[in-house]
């Protein structure tokens, strides 16, 4: 499963442990989930989060169309993993938005 670890400290989230009469791990010790193996972020969001902040400034012209091509075949590909682990809720949907599946 995709997580992430935080490097922080957190009050609130000590008194959240306490009432749960836990001690506070280290933030960097506890696995926040971020999605499962097909809807984890990605090094593309990554690389978006990084422009947005303005933590990275440095791009080689035109690299904003190379990370939304990625990041479209990227989904492209789960959507297609997604439906073959799914067929049925694939299928429940398409028939509400009015296309009509048929088995071969």
């Amino acid at each position: 499963m995709a997580h992430i670890h935080l490097h922080a400290e957190s009050v609130e989230l000590g008194w959240i442990y306490g009432t749960a009469g836990l001690d506070l791990p280290r933030l960097q010790e506890i696995h926040f989930p971020v999605g499962g193996r097909r809807f984890r972020p990605t090094v593309e969001e990554l690389l978006g989060f990084l422009n947005r902040e303005k933590l990275f400034t440095d791009w080689q012209q035109g690299w904003d169309v190379i990370l939304d091509q990625s990041l479209e075949a990227w989904n492209k590909r789960q959507t297609r993993a997604t439906v073959r682990n799914n067929p049925e809720v694939a299928v429940e949907q398409l028939g509400r938005m009015g296309y009509q599946v048929t088995q071969a």
